[in-house]
């Protein structure tokens, strides 16, 4: 599953919403690793949120937008 959202609101308070919320609904937030060479520059490392239930993972993505918007895209792997 998949979706697509914009708020107004910064991207700091976006990431920091879905490290609650998550973590409210039984979500574990996860870093991604340093330790090996994933295909992301910093700015995407910074963009991206990582979490886990169980078998389940969802990464999201954080977009700041100029007018003081942010978007965000999750995707979810079963």
């Amino acid at each position: 599953r998949s979706g697509m959202y914009t708020v107004t609101a910064p991207m700091t308070d976006v990431r920091d919403w879905y490290r609650r919320e998550m973590s409210r609904h039984g979500w574990q937030h996860t870093e991604l690793p340093r330790d090996r060479t994933l295909a992301m520059s910093e700015a995407a490392r910074a963009r991206s949120l990582v979490f886990t239930r169980g078998n389940n993972a969802t990464m999201v993505l954080a977009f700041e937008h100029a007018e003081g918007s942010t978007s965000m895209m999750s995707l979810l792997a079963q």
